[in-house]
């Protein structure tokens, strides 16, 4: 899906961080994150540590359609046509250490994914040591669909005693150019049983070799840095987005009397908060959904305590400047989009009396010139809620998942429905796709 939660030529993984400032570090491929106090890392009898995920399912959670026929799914699935048949080509390595087949199927720890193109990939993981949760990082790199990969030197960071890397997250400007975040907190408990943490500090590394070799760009320590705290709310940064070598962003995290996001014109070395305009956002409000569309263009929404819906904003200038764009006409909730470049988008939206817990059928829209208006292409599609992902390849060619029974407003699942479209969107139909194995 080339929309909210994936640019094209990234993949963004949400990094919650505490509100933080930045200092450059100009040399080094060690991170040593500062925070409270400095130490080694918590033994692995200490916290749970990081471990593989769950399989995703029965169906590909889509990504990116490149064509119409060629395309991405998370964990490293890939199609050549169309969807139907989908084939695992992560690197073998990513899981040396799996040690039955559920965690063959499931995401190794602290993964991290990028698809470029119809060949170029990247994948990353932690791995532990006897002493600690996070020994090193390595990212794998394919030039050939997953043919051969070439692994990275060790990432190293230096974590402070008691916090532990919460998250981590990657992306790619182009094939030789790309940035590794590492956001690291403090482990929260409930009853004595681990929920998670927000991190408190965080590193930023990046590649100028197509990801053989990564520097630590800057560090990220906890302090003011001048975004506007907010009660009852933990203020923090969201996901990272880089359009550039040079320009980036990060989403500050909490509804704020004025929308904020921190933007860096030097590559990540240092970072300033930037104020977004409101449009008739009810404020306040924060900024989410950030997704960067090419070098210059990129959207984000804005999310209001009493505003109905998102009021999404552009920029067609690298970020110097936001403008707000129209409401879709005569529509309800915006459960996907997709944008298959900075022109091109689409979207699912329900009807507008829809309430959760009824039938729906959803319709679909079209805009051809960046989202200033919309074009309702079908009405009554055989969509609804929750609807997973949507990813068109081509002005015609476009795939669809969701849970099964979601038009039926009662409980859904189990399994998962890929619908398929070779007409705009007009028409589609249900496909069984074949997932094969990873080869050996």
């Amino acid at each position: 899906m080339k929309g909210r939660d994936l640019a094209d030529g990234f993949a963004l993984l949400v990094v919650a961080v505490n509100v933080m400032a930045c200092e450059a570090i100009s040399q080094g491929g060690t991170g040593a994150v500062q925070g409270s106090p400095a130490g080694t890392l918590l033994p692995p009898a200490a916290v749970s540590c990081p471990n593989y995920s769950q399989p995703y399912g029965d169906a590909p959670a889509l990504l990116k359609m490149l064509s119409a026929t060629t395309g991405w799914a998370k964990d490293g699935l890939r199609t050549t046509d169309g969807g139907l048949h989908w084939r695992k080509i992560s690197d073998p390595k990513l899981r040396a250490d799996a040690v039955n087949s559920f965690q063959r199927q499931s995401e190794p720890p602290l993964y991290a994914e990028v698809y470029m193109d119809a060949t170029h990939a990247w994948q990353g993981r932690s791995y532990v040591a006897t002493n600690s949760c996070f020994d090193h990082y390595t990212v794998s790199a394919t030039s050939d669909a997953g043919a051969s990969w070439i692994e990275s030197a060790p990432i190293t960071v230096d974590v402070p005693s008691g916090l532990t890397i919460v998250q981590v997250q990657m992306g790619f400007v182009d094939l030789q150019n790309g940035w590794l975040w590492f956001g690291v907190g403090q482990l929260q408990f409930d009853a004595g049983m681990q929920q998670g943490g927000t991190a408190t500090a965080g590193a930023l590394f990046g590649t100028a070799d197509g990801g053989a070799h990564w520097t630590l760009v800057s560090k990220i320590a906890v302090s003011s840095f001048g975004a506007t705290a907010v009660q009852s709310c933990q203020s923090g940064f969201g996901p990272v987005a880089f359009a550039s070598t040079a320009v980036g962003w990060i989403e500050v995290s909490c509804q704020k009397p004025e929308p904020e996001l921190l933007a860096t014109h030097d590559g990540g070395h240092s970072w300033k908060v930037q104020l977004l305009p409101t449009g008739d956002a009810t404020c306040p409000c924060g900024a989410s959904q950030l997704t960067v569309l090419d070098q210059t263009h990129a959207l984000v929404d804005l999310y209001g305590t009493k505003s109905p819906s998102a009021v999404t904003l552009s920029t067609s200038d690298g970020g110097q400047t936001w403008k707000v764009l129209p409401k879709f006409p005569n529509a309800g909730y915006v459960f996907v989009t997709d944008h298959v470049d900075a022109n091109n988008f689409w979207a699912i939206v329900s009807a507008p009396d829809w309430n959760k817990g009824q039938p729906t059928r959803d319709s679909l829209y079209r805009s051809s010139d960046g989202g200033a208006s919309w074009t309702l292409v079908a009405a009554s599609l055989p969509f609804g809620y929750p609807v997973d992902a949507i990813a068109f390849g081509d002005a015609t060619h476009g795939l669809v998942t969701q849970p099964a029974n979601s038009t039926t407003g009662g409980p859904i699942g189990p399994g998962t429905e890929m619908l398929t479209t070779s007409d705009g969107g007009h028409t589609w139909t249900d496909i069984t796709p074949v997932i094969a194995p990873a080869a050996s």
